[in-house]
């Protein structure tokens, strides 16, 4: 029983593929998509205060409501395995691997080198789990017995800069 629910995200990824590759999406159309999805969610993050202030709990629950909202599929088709979103994903490594000037991109790189392959995943994964977590704590008063304290501050402020940069990259590929 556990294990189906652990699957279960899993298998609605999956589902998705077949109707993407009925609507026939160009590699461009899979990059506006992404673009518009990183942007979606970089202003919903906007909208909160990650700063350190006083007074906001880690897990207050304008945090857990955004964090459910955060959108995943643009980046799961890119991420898929046909050959548009191969041909996508190879776009974007060039564009990240040679970047223009562009002053108002808002961030510099702070993932240390990873591959394109690496920050894709890592943003994938991280609004997920982000996802994931805020739904177990929503409606709770604090963590359930034996689940750690979760900063949902410093996830969701990570986020909102990763979002930042891949919105700027992917912006000057359109």
């Amino acid at each position: 029983m556990i294990a189906s629910e652990f699957l279960k995200p899993v298998d609605l990824v999956l589902q998705k593929f077949p109707l993407w590759r009925q609507i026939g999406l160009d590699t461009k159309d899979l990059k506006r998509l992404l673009y518009l999805e990183c942007e979606i969610n970089r202003k919903l993050l906007d909208c909160l205060q990650l700063d350190a202030s006083p007074g906001i709990s880690q897990t207050a629950p304008a945090f857990l409501k955004v964090s459910v909202q955060l959108r995943t599929n643009a980046l799961e088709l890119v991420l898929g395995l046909d050959d548009k979103a191969s041909k996508t994903f190879k776009q974007l490594a060039r564009t990240l691997a040679n970047p223009k000037d562009d002053e108002d991109a808002g961030a510099t790189d702070s993932d240390g080198g990873l591959s394109l392959a690496e920050k894709l995943q890592r943003v994938y994964t991280s609004a997920t789990v982000a996802k994931e977590l805020a739904g177990i704590l929503m409606g709770t008063a604090e963590p359930p017995t034996g689940m750690k304290n979760v900063n949902f501050r410093s996830r969701l402020n990570n986020l909102r800069d990763s979002y930042i940069q891949m919105s700027a990259a992917v912006r000057m590929d359109l």
